[in-house]
């Protein structure tokens, strides 16, 4: 009987590790082949999986019609993603050339760990400067005619620019974690001494900057622990994180991996992922990850399928994004409290000061935020009214589940 998941944990493992995909799919029918990419689609994998069960005997049995159309679909990512990735590297090396300190993370960093990096694409990439740099470079970034599609509410410290030409969608970033995300936010000051002490890499024949590879493992990880703690992370995040611990692992402090995580209640999460990629991905169990894996409790069956609910980012179903709001409160008290819905509409000021920072000024404003977070929910529910990802109880009930796991690893009380 096929095993829709199995084959994309196969997939993305023979991915990251190189070797000869399993087939799991045996016997499937038309309807397996669309859950299986449907999987793909949802974690951002679909050239990953294509090119591996695209050898497989099974696949032959699937309807042309399909297997055309995803062809069609692979070909053009993959062809996107090289245009994006070469418009990327143009705009590192304008960087340097204004001597202006930038380290390069996730993207295009994760993409050149693997053999075949462009199967592996990406929504934007991610450049982070000083504070002191923020305003020149974003000066750079428009006078070369990349449009500025601005800052988020809650993220002041993030801007997004957009290259007409290429496609390629960037963020510069001042500050990584904003106090949007409290646990993370000390870990601020660490990163912009990372910054400071970034090193070089080649990709395709150019120099880029970015962190050294214990900094670099330390954000990787943080960024996840940030998705997990609002609506997941998907399972090719999981890769990127233990791929670079594969190729750097004897440049990588694992103390100071374990004093940093541990610092923002990471660490536990860390070593579950760990088990998920030495079990399900082909990982390697390297001495450190052993270390690590007898560290801590260890029991990573329900964050697995929490991942493979979640897709990339934890945008598989509007449920699951509405549950961040139910959620959001346990994680800022820390206390173990019942996760309140009319808390998660009207947050106390000093949460939504974190994450709106006009309030630090005008606290006044409290209940117009109030209502424009409700007006924002309302018009999404009646965008998706009837959909089956859109269900209140069921955001409830996600929340409740995740709330439960993040106990478990010591994230909250």
């Amino acid at each position: 009987m096929p095993d829709v998941y199995a084959q994309l944990l196969d997939c993305a493992g023979s991915f990251a590790n190189e070797y000869p995909p399993s087939d799991f799919m045996t016997g499937a029918a038309e309807n397996d082949w669309q859950l299986l990419f449907g999987a793909a689609y949802a974690h951002k994998l679909v050239p990953v999986v294509f090119e591996a069960v695209s050898k497989l005997p099974s696949f032959k049995t699937a309807p042309s019609s399909l297997k055309a159309s995803l062809r069609k679909a692979v070909i053009s990512s993959v062809a996107s993603q090289a245009v994006k990735s070469e418009a990327f590297l143009r705009l590192v090396s304008r960087i340097a050339d204004e001597n202006i300190s930038a380290a390069t993370l996730k993207g295009i960093v994760c993409r050149s760990l693997y053999a075949n990096g462009d199967l592996r694409s990406s929504c934007d990439e991610d450049v982070f400067v000083s504070r002191d740099d923020f305003a020149r470079c974003a000066e750079l970034f428009s006078d070369l005619g990349m449009k500025n599609t601005g800052a988020a509410d809650d993220e002041p410290d993030v801007m997004a620019f957009l290259d007409p030409k290429s496609g390629l969608k960037v963020e510069l970033h001042s500050r990584l974690f904003s106090s949007t995300a409290p646990l993370l936010a000390p870990l601020n000051e660490y990163f912009e001494h990372a910054l400071a002490s970034a090193v070089e890499t080649v990709v395709a024949g150019t120099r880029i900057r970015t962190f050294a590879p214990t900094e670099n493992l330390i954000f990787l990880t943080a960024h996840a622990f940030k998705h997990f703690l609002s609506s997941g992370l998907g399972i090719r995040t999981v890769c990127d994180i233990f791929k670079l611990a594969s190729v750097y692992g004897n440049e990588i402090d694992w103390n100071c991996v374990k004093e940093r995580l541990s610092s923002v209640r990471a660490y536990c999460f860390f070593a579950n992922l760990a088990d998920i990629a030495v079990t399900h991905l082909g990982f390697d169990k390297s001495p450190p990850l052993c270390q690590c894996m007898n560290d801590v409790y260890v029991s990573s069956d329900a964050l697995l399928s929490d991942i493979l609910a979640a897709g990339v980012y934890g945008q598989s179903s509007l449920s699951r994004r509405h549950s961040t709001l139910v959620l959001r409160g346990a994680l800022e008290e820390s206390n173990g409290g019942r996760l309140s819905p009319f808390k998660a509409l009207f947050p106390p000021l000093v949460s939504m000061k974190r994450r709106y920072p006009r309030l630090q000024k005008y606290p006044a404003l409290l209940p117009y935020y109030w209502l424009k977070r409700i007006f924002r929910y309302l018009i999404e529910l009646i965008a998706h009214n009837g959909h089956a990802d859109n269900s209140a109880l069921e955001s409830l009930n996600i929340a409740k589940s995740r709330a439960e796991l993040m106990r478990k690893y010591e994230i909250i009380d």
